[in-house]
């Protein structure tokens, strides 16, 4: 999961403005209907983004 999270930000040289959630970064996450580090690495195909924060904005909510 690092991978794709914070060693992307950190290959851009952007881990002073994202990639962790610390006062004075941007928002950029997303929420997932599961936890991840709790399922098997089979079920992780099938989560589901709930919500995508981009800028300090929502970009997608997941609508029922």
């Amino acid at each position: 999961i690092q991978t794709f999270t914070l060693n992307g930000v950190i290959a851009m040289g952007m881990e002073t403005q994202t990639g962790s959630n610390e006062v004075g970064k941007h928002a950029d996450f997303i929420v997932l209907d599961r936890n991840l580090f709790t399922i098997s690495v089979d079920e992780i195909s099938e989560a589901r983004v709930e919500l995508t924060m981009f800028n300090d904005r929502v970009v997608y909510l997941r609508a029922d």
